[in-house]
């Protein structure tokens, strides 16, 4: 007669638990590495600073267009001198951490903005911009976030 080695049911149990301890953590390690690399701080200083960027929309009533904006774009925001609002900070978790905000051109640089740089006084900067540069248009700031030139991506702003 052959003998079978015969494993109790506890260490069965103990063993399925230990082995599926130790597959979360090596299912979960890839997630902690990754969420590591996409929270870091932006690492490059750039030429160019972050610029305010005004979403806007035209929500105005179209025959042709029953539902739905009718027009939208972008559009970099200005003091009322015209000269580029910036901001000074870094990429932290998906946000730009504002520092500092500043009015911008390329033959001064960097200035004193002259204006309060909260979140209102920024979207206030972004409806004069637009009345400049579209004026008599029906069109209304839908969002703002910051933008470098020469990419392609729209960055939530954080004070």
């Amino acid at each position: 007669m052959v003998q079978h080695d015969v494993i109790p049911a506890r260490n069965r149990w103990a063993n399925r638990l230990a082995l599926g301890a130790a597959l979360s953590v090596v299912v979960q390690l890839p997630g902690c590495a990754w969420f590591r690399i996409l929270s870091r701080a932006d690492e490059e200083p750039r030429a160019e600073p972050w610029s305010l960027q005004c979403f806007w929309v035209d929500r105005a009533p179209d025959e042709s267009q029953p539902v739905g904006p009718r027009d939208h774009g972008t559009v970099l925001g200005e003091d009322p001198n015209g000269r580029r609002i910036v901001f000074s900070g870094g990429l932290e978790d998906g946000f730009l951490r504002v520092d500092h905000t500043d009015a911008w051109t390329v033959e001064r640089g960097r200035e004193p903005l002259g204006v309060d740089g909260s979140p209102m006084a920024l979207e206030r900067a972004c409806r004069e911009t637009l009345s400049r540069k579209q004026p008599g248009a029906t069109v209304e700031t839908e969002r703002i976030a910051a933008v470098r030139p020469g990419e392609d991506v729209a960055v939530p702003i954080a004070f």
